[in-house]
């Protein structure tokens, strides 16, 4: 197995012939410049949620308290203001004031009806829910946020390098220090499942159909001379090809077509009803 991202080896955790769980840390490629992304993707991420929050939770009561004040500072001033317009249009129209002192009081009018019109519809503004569009936008700025953190995340997870199966370690290809790339990769280590042995046997399709799996079989092998292993057939290829299997005897016919099976062993045994 190799990493699944360029880098320089940081550490080696394990070493030959060590076992290992499923899911052991073998090793990990220097990645601290995707951790300082990490950093700030969260940090963007929180803000989003945040600013989501105070949206969806509105003005604050003390905001709306002022806003409300201001309104009714604004009609006051207003109402003032009519008042002064009413007194200044029966002495201009009684000729006791001059005509700019008259236009005078009906600009301080116009005035105070735009602003108390401006402190109203402040006041509506605040105490209004969020509308619908904002929300949306809220709600894909936090969800776009969440997505690059889980994304540098999952970066960061491909810097460390797994052990797929509990097995042994077999080989350690790599030192720390070392540089891998994925646009030319190699072996970093090799893991087996030594929980068990396995034989590879090729059947010859004309015995296919007496091979199923879960079959009982009895194996021997050159290297434990008058020994015999019984086992469990636990897969079978569904495709037949080319014996690959060759012996030292010239007699041994190679144009056989087989089909590939894995035998589980268990334990020693002298007799069985099948033989692979």
């Amino acid at each position: 197995m190799g990493a699944a991202v360029d880098g320089v080896l940081k550490t080696i955790y394990v070493s030959e012939g060590q076992a290992v769980t499923k899911g052991a840390l073998l090793g990990e490629i220097a990645c601290d410049d995707l951790n300082d992304g990490l950093t700030g993707a969260m940090a963007d991420a929180d803000a989003a949620r945040q600013g989501r929050i105070r949206l969806l939770r509105g003005t604050g009561d003390e905001e709306r308290k002022v806003a409300s004040r201001k309104t009714a500072a604004a009609h006051a001033t207003l109402e003032q203001a009519k008042a002064n317009l009413k007194r200044q249009r029966i002495l201009f129209q009684g000729g006791q004031i001059a005509r700019a002192t008259y236009d005078q009081a009906v600009r301080d009018a116009g005035v105070a009806q735009a602003d108390f019109g401006a402190a109203s519809r402040t006041e509506t503004l605040l105490a209004a829910p969020a509308l619908p569009e904002d929300k949306a936008k809220a709600d894909a700025e936090v969800g776009a946020a969440e997505a690059r953190v889980e994304e540098a995340r999952d970066r960061i997870r491909k810097c460390s390098i797994f052990s797929p199966i509990d097995g042994t370690v077999l080989r350690v290809f790599a030192r720390a220090g070392e540089s891998f790339s994925t646009v030319t990769p190699r072996p970093l280590f090799t893991v087996a499942d030594a929980s068990g042995r396995r034989v590879k046997a090729e059947v010859d399709e004309r015995d296919l159909g007496r091979l199923v799996v879960g079959q009982v079989v009895t194996v021997e092998a050159d290297g434990f001379p008058g020994k015999k292993f019984s086992g469990k057939v636990s897969s079978v290829s569904a495709v037949i090809g080319s014996k690959k299997i060759l012996s030292e005897d010239p007699s041994e016919k190679t144009d056989r077509q087989v089909v590939d099976a894995a035998v589980t062993l268990g334990r020693r045994c002298s007799t069985a009803a099948n033989r692979a």
